[in-house]
């Protein structure tokens, strides 16, 4: 089979920002060289080379405040015994914790029930 015999054909590519970047341009350049059935989603954080390729394209940018991490993951403190037995010895590890992903995630967060 071929993407012709299709109406239309969808690829969707996570993390593209991941990929080593030679790799990555000419993943691109294929994927724009691709037939006019032929619709493609790809997520990524912003690069330059990624950018300068899909000039033109149509974008959606979705991101994610820290404030809304840190309400999420207070929620799943207050959820999970564990974490509040350490938080009862150590009070400061509220914070740490919190703080620490909320600034690791830089804008980009996937609730971790879809991970598994």
């Amino acid at each position: 089979m071929t993407f012709k015999e299709f109406s239309s054909v969808f690829i969707i590519i996570d993390a593209l920002d991941e990929w080593e970047e030679k790799v990555r341009s000419g993943l691109v350049t294929e994927l724009l060289n691709l037939l006019a059935n032929v619709r493609i989603l790809y997520m990524s954080r912003k690069l330059p080379d990624i950018e300068r390729q899909m000039k033109g394209s149509a974008r959606i940018e979705i991101s994610v405040l820290n404030a809304d991490i840190e309400l999420y993951l207070e929620g799943q403190i207050e959820k999970e015994s564990r974490l509040q037995r350490h938080i009862l010895h150590d009070p400061s590890l509220r914070g740490d914790i919190i703080h620490g992903i909320a600034a690791k995630a830089r804008g980009m967060f996937v609730f971790p029930h879809h991970l598994t």
